[in-house]
């Protein structure tokens, strides 16, 4: 500005500097400088929005339309529809998640429900994204919805743990420092404690609304429960040359010549060495609509060599899987028979031998951080 006002002989008089608009300057001293805030006027909250870690380095590179229409005394299309745009995702939808801080910024809940369980895999703790208070994660199973609080309890976080270890070890040998290193670690074993109490919380809340979902998906499709009753009667207008293909395609061996009776039961062998598992098996590959995880996604049927390598992976993911270590700790895993996981509804280890119905979300919900499966006796 200094030398814009600098008088210039060759030129004619300078016209005044433009003022910027008062909403945009308005809006970036609310914010410290940083940039225009994103004002909505749809329901359930108004006013000026904060912008949180996700988003603010997008916010701050140009107004947005939502703050200049503002300024106009216009409205943008979300807001004629009464619609809220998700800090994070930007897209726009009609209700937002229900905070239980005070934070005024808007969430999705798919993207609310990620961040949640982002701060669970990586802190050991629930936190908002913005103001980083801890919550209190429950699931109403009537409504089969998440619900959100306030965590009550004071529940040390990684990054606090953290910083008192560097603290410690900055400080060197002192007095005190031992009392200080075992308080440390036994804000460890709390936190430790803490979280396998709400995932499993979260885990048996959620069982009713599972077996309720199973249920219904075994009435949309009623010939899985004949197949469990009477699977030779069920599957009689199959043929054998495909009932072989499907031996084959569970690993299992018959010869090609054998009847149907030895052939039926090969399948069943291939399958679990139950009848169950034979409907297990025939909706993962015969049905039109995936059974639905309690979070909303799909469940996928996976074998119990292929659970337990994905298992490992989730576990060991700083091990390459072509290295001859990750082979090692394959192969001593799968000596114990399991395939590394437990069944959310019965509570018992899956066996390697077995399959297993997992979540495809993984641990994108913080319904299960960690993951979600069903094994093949709770699925039938």
């Amino acid at each position: 500005l200094a030398a814009a006002m600098r008088p210039r002989p060759a030129m004619g008089p300078m016209r005044p500097p433009v003022a910027a608009p008062a909403a945009c300057t308005g809006a970036a001293g609310a914010m410290g400088g940083r940039g225009p805030s994103v004002e909505m006027r749809s329901p359930p909250r108004s006013g000026a929005r904060q912008v949180g870690p996700p988003a603010a380095a997008a916010l701050a590179a140009a107004p947005s339309a939502a703050s200049l229409a503002g300024s106009a005394g216009g409205s943008t299309e979300c807001e004629v529809a009464g619609e809220i745009t998700c800090a994070i995702c930007f897209d726009t939808f009609p209700e937002v998640a229900e905070l239980p801080c005070h934070c005024k910024i808007d969430y999705c809940n798919r993207c609310w429900d990620r961040a949640l369980a982002q701060s669970v895999n990586n802190v050991g703790v629930a936190r908002c994204p913005t103001c980083r208070c801890k919550v209190r994660v429950d699931f109403d199973a009537e409504r089969c919805r998440l619900t959100f609080s306030k965590e009550t309890e004071d529940i040390p976080d990684l990054h606090e743990l953290s910083r008192r270890a560097a603290a410690i070890r900055q400080r060197g040998s002192a007095f005190g420092q031992e009392q200080e290193v075992q308080e440390l670690e036994a804000d460890h074993a709390r936190l430790r404690r803490a979280r396998e109490e709400a995932m499993e919380r979260l885990a048996t809340q959620a069982v009713p609304a599972q077996v309720r979902i199973l249920q219904q998906h075994t009435e949309r499709f009623p010939y899985l429960l004949n197949i469990v009753r009477n699977p030779e009667r069920c599957l009689a207008g199959v043929s054998e040359n495909e009932l072989l293909l499907h031996v084959e395609a569970l690993g299992g061996q018959c010869d090609a010549r054998a009847g149907r009776a030895e052939i039926m039961l090969a399948l069943r062998e291939a399958a679990g060495g139950y009848d169950g598992a034979v409907a297990s098996y025939w909706a993962s590959v015969k049905s039109s609509e995936a059974p639905r995880c309690v979070c909303g996604a799909a469940l996928q049927r996976k074998t119990g060599p292929e659970r337990l390598l994905k298992h490992l992976e989730g576990a060991i993911p700083h091990i390459a899987q072509d290295s001859e270590r990750f082979e090692d700790i394959r192969q001593q895993a799968a000596s114990k028979g399991y395939s590394g996981v437990v069944c959310d509804i019965c509570e018992q280890p899956t066996p390697l031998s077995s399959a297993v119905w997992t979540c495809e979300s993984g641990s994108q919900t913080v319904l299960h951080a960690m993951c979600y499966d069903v094994c093949d006796h709770c699925f039938a």
